[in-house]
């Protein structure tokens, strides 16, 4: 992950547990946006966004699609 994102960023550093941050400051013109993964769970690639800013995506790895509603936190 390291080595796709941190070109991007100005700013990387991981906590005690092993999770990986990736910071980019001072971004004055766009939104604030969160991208979130973990190796044990679902995984999709964001395919495109719309003029309204809804996304669509693709499936990374097996899943079964009933489990996808409860998913949501």
């Amino acid at each position: 992950m390291k080595g796709y994102v941190e070109e991007y960023c100005d700013r990387e550093y991981n906590d005690k547990l092993g999770n990986m941050m990736f910071e980019k400051i001072d971004l004055k013109d766009g939104p604030t946006v969160l991208f979130v993964g973990h190796v044990d769970e679902c995984g999709f690639i964001i395919t495109g966004v719309n003029p309204q800013g809804y996304m669509s995506f693709g499936q990374l790895g097996g899943w079964f699609d009933q489990v996808l509603p409860g998913s949501a936190s």
